[in-house]
């Protein structure tokens, strides 16, 4: 796999930023080695703005005024301008990791004030950074790391062999002086070498998933060679070379601390032998073919086996001279390569392909080393196995520790640029749903070139859309097809049960289930989730997925006592006021429950509150404590928030009424947000009511044993597990610790109202042209609270329309007033904001949400609502490009009766004028359905027009909703070939479709099922089908000629085929009374026949000069129209079938006028400058006339010249 490359739109050199020498000072009043920082380590995050991974030191202890990194940090970049982001960070086991301070600066104003800058960093402590930093070009940085670290190793002194093991206290390691010649004794001696670090424990335990790795990978290999004819000599080097550098393993095994200080030396010797060994099983096991495609590829197989061996020779060398190891895993970046991603960085966007920031694995919760040992290497056997089960599902019950492996999973594959992508699932995060395969994607296009090239080409359209299966298809399936690469590529699903309930997660389950098996044979997909039936019967197929069950790992006990004992007694004594006994007696009630074990050890450790003893603490934990796991978790809480809460105190319903305003926002937030942002939602300045930032405190700063983000207030916050949110919100409404989420979905709901009516303003983040997309040019990011306002409106108001409580808590009066100020003087702003935050598409469902709120009480705003929905979905495309064309381009093309351009036209000036074919209301094509692979052939509504069914080239039938353009449930799959013709039965409740496999089939519309077997009888192609109006008979045409008549009760055929056409048959339909059948042909003619006895009614019907495509009877049935290849339109009287009028031409290709500035629907200036977006009903050519454009496919007129735009945009708004 490549080495990541950050991408970007500008055409700046490509430099590496370096980082180096990071020193913390810390205040003289809080010096590091306090009681404070006891057994917590710290290291530093950087990150640039806009790069979703950061680069971080490795964590350390430190004692004193000081804290010092050696490590070297650095930054492939083509932008000086952006942002880089500094924090020291203190690590944690098993939760998010903390910041304790943080800076963030533009890298130009850092050089400028470099190479030595020191910095403050704001927190609660004034503790300072320094460090040294500078720019260098690329080219100049990769040549001297070559030409450095041969420098460094020329220049140190030969360490001698060393003597007989007896004598060897103090002498370095040495390397045998000859190798096997053979290779399979070179990978038997290997073997048993890896076989030893297997095996080493204590300090050397880190390196132990790397060893188990390399051994079974290396067995692979072995087998393989012993097979094989015969082995390239270069092969034979290199395992010789290999087998060699890991001389030292049987030393280490006696003396494990002498190695101490070279773990992390001695962990990448093994990932880099995994990673060889990953080629080498490659190059040998499948012979030409990976010869071939290699070759075909442009790759010297030569190179990178001469490169595997300097990278050991290398790490041989540092290994002898003890050397801190600064150098990373073999990447070979050739010359083209450069130039090519020099192409990519300045051509290539995928900014709009959704990506769920903040998703992906975080090290810090990976296992404890030495912990999960067994159930690790099951999963990396199968990852490095040859195996058909590209997928393992990973279940168990709450609290057992699922999510720890997928991160300790992550984080392996990561270190070795093996993983693809992770990905965790959060019920705070339930949006993020929609970015699953979005984020995969361009988490892949960072590590793969090939995928980043096929992802830039997908269409814009097509990159917002909400269908999973569409997505699959454009993000993973299509730019991973024929991809070749050795070794495996690793995607970590985590919490499968949190994507949603049981129907919201149903699409996405079915896509997952359905089609990671089309992914490359090298990928490998993890997935963790609770047992739940609908999730297990998804992936039941016992060849393609591979099951585990954390219940049936083995040492978990082992492994919970290491963690508690790790915690509780970590020099090996247990912490004050805790006694010996205690650490076992947790380890025993834990119950095989890690998620318990870290609540219990958490609160015990946290700082003791006022009266209460750690041995008091333990006391109230372990006599709770419950055997069963849903209990035990369920105990523990109580236990816990009963010891934070229920007191003596007389005011006791106060201190609960704090709790639950305080928790029920965190838990009915869409996303996790911090208590300053929470402040700002729930505050009510001027009034008695809202919520306090000391009522925020007094509460959630004591629960960082079961939330997360609590120690400081601007943090986000979430619960550390699912088990605790499911406690609060399931437990019985009469619990004390019940969380009435409808309730605070009301409380966020009114809060972002007042939010988006009190802080949005026009131009709220400042940009400074109209003339580039948002993601081209500089803004002022909108606060967090703004951001979640405008984002999350929709959601609360849904979730709180749901429910019962809306009949009693709500104040229409008030609310009404709010969502009047909302729609009518902040629309265009709150559209503003999703335009910055990428987020149009919740536009319309907030929308009709609040249209299905205000019916109730104000009908003028329920119409109001509706149309700015329409507004939303028709603008759609400019608004998410640029926040400017709001104003510049909606607002000039809305139609005259748009409530929205009405209420608006008074505060929007100086725009183009449409003095000629403006629309006069929303126009009839409002959506465009995506979600089909290839063509779709044939569409129909439902009766009541609330459902569109279309059928497709890719052999599929779909479902979607008329008023949205989502797709309802999965694709309908039966037919083997095209599927030319669908329709629903008069009541809606059966589909029939046609196709080119030659039946008929028929559906059930509301779950998606066949209805009985297919309809045969047809020899060709099935062209056109339609029911009859009472629902019992179904009319086919067919290729074949002929028409036929179905019952379509029992899918029986009625009398004999319908015969009298002389080619194919294109489209049949019943006359309103269902007496008589109309057919079109390819043999220019139109027939009529009997419904009842199937003859021929009269002659046929003759006046196209070439194939009848379509045919159809009037509602009155007096009347028949048919359409034509000869671009005509023809009616017929029914009764006397003769022709009605002369046809209707102008079906001809229109013809097309100059079009040279307008592109992808945008009017552009010569440099390529966005100057309006044209509605693609005014589109189909475009003629410039001097201050004036004619667009004459629907004569629309647009006047120029008060037009204002570019760097004066900002004069269209007048308040």
């Amino acid at each position: 796999m490549a080495a990541n490359v950050t991408t970007s739109s500008s055409a700046d050199e490509l430099f590496v930023l370096v980082i180096k020498n990071i020193k913390i000072h810390a205040p003289p009043e809080q010096p590091f080695g306090l009681k404070k920082w006891r057994n917590r380590q710290l290291y530093i995050s950087a990150s640039i703005e806009g790069i979703s991974q950061p680069k971080k030191t490795k964590p350390l202890s430190a004692k004193g005024p000081h804290a010092r990194w050696e490590e070297t940090i650095s930054f492939n970049l083509t932008q000086s301008s952006t942002t880089i982001v500094f924090s020291m960070m203190s690590k944690h086991l098993m939760r998010h990791d903390k910041s304790i301070g943080a800076f963030r600066e533009s890298i130009q104003v850092m050089l400028d004030s470099g190479p030595h800058v020191i910095r403050d960093l704001a927190g609660k402590h004034k503790y300072q950074i320094e460090f040294d930093v500078a720019k260098q070009m690329l080219l100049d940085f990769t040549g001297a790391i070559v030409v450095g670290a041969t420098d460094a190793v020329n220049n140190m002194d030969t360490v001698q062999p060393m003597a007989d093991p007896p004598a060897v206290a103090e002498a370095a390691p040495t390397f045998l002086s000859s190798i096997p010649s053979d290779v399979k004794s070179s990978l038997e001696s290997l073997l048993s070498k890896l076989d030893i670090l297997c095996q080493v424990g204590g300090v050397l335990a880190e390196i132990h998933p790397w060893a188990k790795m390399a051994f079974n990978l290396f067995s692979t290999v072995y087998k393989v060679i012993k097979k094989a004819a015969d082995c390239d000599q270069k092969i034979q080097d290199l395992v010789s070379t290999i087998n060699e550098v890991f001389t030292f393993a049987q030393e280490a095994q006696a003396l494990p601390d002498k190695y101490k200080q070279q773990k992390k030396t001695i962990t990448v010797m093994l990932q880099q032998a995994v990673e060889c060994g990953y080629f080498i099983e490659g190059y040998v096991g499948t012979g030409n073919f990976w010869l071939r495609a290699w070759r075909q590829a442009g790759i010297d197989t030569d190179k990178p086996i001469g490169d595997f061996k300097a990278k050991f020779e290398s790490l041989k060398e540092d290994f002898k001279l003890n050397s801190i190891l600064q150098t990373q895993l073999l990447c070979i970046l050739t010359k083209e390569d450069l130039e090519a991603t020099r192409e990519i960085v300045t051509k290539i966007e995928l900014k709009d392909i959704p990506y769920a920031y903040g998703a992906a694995f975080q090290p810090s919760k990976a296992c404890l080393p030495g912990t999960r040992e067994a159930l690790l290497d099951e999963i990396c056997q199968w990852i490095n196995s040859n195996t058909e089960a590209q997928v393992l599902l990973l279940t168990g019950l709450a609290g057992t520790g699922k999510s720890t492996v997928a991160h300790t999973i992550a984080k392996l594959f990561n270190d070795t640029n093996r993983l693809g992508s992770s990905f965790f699932f959060s019920k705070s995060k339930e949006n993020y749903r929609d970015m699953l395969f979005g984020t995969i994607a361009r988490d892949l296009a960072d590590q793969i070139p090939e995928v980043r090239d096929k992802l830039a080409k997908v269409v814009t359209a097509s990159r917002g859309t909400l269908d999973f299966e569409a997505q699959f298809t454009n993000f993973l399936e299509n730019p991973t097809e024929g991809l070749v690469a050795s070794g495996p590529i690793v995607i970590v699903l985590d919490a499968l049960d949190e994507i949603g309930d049981i129907y919201a997660r149903g699409p996405i389950l079915e896509t997952l289930a359905n089609r990671l098996s089309c992914l490359p044979s090298n990928f490998r997909i993890l997935l963790t989730s609770r047992a739940e039936h609908d999730i297990m019967e998804k992936f039941k197929s016992p060849r393609l997925v591979q099951h585990m069950r954390m219940e049936q790992a083995s040492h978990t006990h082992e492994d919970i006592s290491h963690y508690i004992y790790s915690q509780l007694a970590p020099e090996g004594f247990p912490l004050e006021g805790l006694q010996p006994t205690d650490c076992q007696e947790l380890v025993e009630h834990a119950g095989g429950l890690f998620q318990w074990a870290f609540v219990a050890c958490d609160f015990i450790m946290a700082p003791a509150y006022p009266g209460v003893t750690r041995q008091e603490k333990f006391t109230q934990i372990v006599s709770q404590a419950s055997s069963k796991s849903d209990e035990a978790l369920n105990s523990l809480y109580r236990t816990v928030l009963t010891g934070l809460f229920v007191t003596n105190n007389p005011d006791q319903n106060a201190v609960m009424e704090k709790f639950r305003n305080a928790v029920g926002p965190v838990l009915a937030s869409s996303q996790p947000l911090s208590m300053e942002s929470l402040h700002a939602l729930l505050s009510r300045p001027g009034t008695q009511e809202g919520i306090t930032m000391d009522s925020l405190q007094c509460i959630l700063t004591y629960m960082g044993s079961v939330l997360d983000g609590v120690t400081n207030t601007h943090e986000p916050i979430q619960p550390l597990h699912k088990s605790f949110y499911d406690f609060l919100t399931k437990c019985s409404p009469d619990d004390i610790f019940f969380i009435d989420l409808p309730h605070h979905h009301w409380r966020l709901c009114q809060g972002s109202l007042r939010i988006i009516n009190t802080h949005l303003n026009f131009n709220h983040c400042n940009l400074k042209t109209s003339y580039k997309p948002n993601i081209a040019q500089q803004y002022n990011t909108p606060s967090p609270e703004v951001s979640y306002a405008c984002q999350s409106l929709g959601h609360h108001l849904e979730h709180f329309q749901s429910s019962e409580g809306m009949k009693t808590s709500t104040k229409p009066s008030k609310l009404i007033k709010m969502v009047e100020d909302f729609l009518k003087k902040k629309l265009l702003c709150w559209l503003e904001i999703l335009s910055i935050l990428g987020k149009v598409y919740v536009a319309r469902p907030t929308l009709l949400e609040v249209a299905k709120w205000v019916q109730v009480y104000n009908a003028g705003l329920q119409h109001f609502a509706e149309d700015a929905a329409q507004f939303a979905l028709y603008f759609g495309i400019p608004i998410a490009i640029s926040a400017p064309h709001i104003y510049l381009s909606a607002m000039a093309f809305a139609p005259a009766a748009s409530l929205v351009a009405l209420n608006y036209q008074t505060s929007v000036v100086n725009m183009l004028q449409v003095t000629q074919g403006r629309l006069k209301k929303w126009p009839a094509q409002q959506l465009v359905l995506h979600g089909h692979k290839y063509w779709a052939k044939s569409v129909a509504f439902s009766p009541y027009g609330k459902l569109i069914v279309s059928g497709s080239d890719n052999k599929t039938i779909r479902l979607w909703n008329a008023q949205t353009g989502e797709a309802v449930g999965q694709p309908l799959r039966g037919h083997h070939q095209v599927v030319n013709s669908v329709a629903f039965s008069p009541d809606g409740k059966l589909i029939v479709s046609g196709s080119d496999d030659m039946t008929i089939r028929l559906w059930n519309a509301q779950t998606g099922e066949a209805v009985h077997e297919p309809l045969r009888g047809h020899h060709q192609s099935v062209s056109s089908v339609a029911f009859c109006p009472n629902g019992k008979l179904i009319v086919s045409g067919s290729d074949d000629m002929t028409i036929r008549l179905w019952n379509a009760q029992t899918g029986e055929a009625v009398h004999e085929p319908l015969r009298g056409h002389h080619q194919s048959v294109s489209s049949v339909a019943f006359c309103p009374n269902g007496k008589l059948i109309v057919s079109g042909s390819c043999d220019k003619t139109i027939r009529l026949w009997n419904a009842q006895t199937g003859e021929a009614v009269g002659q046929p019907l003759r006046g196209h000069g070439d194939w009848v495509n379509s045919v159809a009877f009037s509602p009155d049935g007096k009347l028949i129209v048919s359409e034509s290849c000869d671009n005509t339109i023809r009616l017929w009287n029914a009764q006397t079938r003769e022709a009605v009028g002369e046809p209707s031409r102008g079906h001809k290709s229109l013809v097309q006028f100059r079009r040279a500035y307008l592109t992808d629907g945008w009017f552009r200036t010569p440099q390529g400058d966005l100057l309006f977006w044209v509605p693609p009903i005014h589109r189909r050519g475009l003629l410039v006339l001097g201050m004036g454009a004619i667009i004459p496919s629907y004569l629309t007129r647009v006047i120029l010249d008060k037009f204002v735009h570019g760097d004066g945009w900002e004069q269209c708004f007048q308040q």
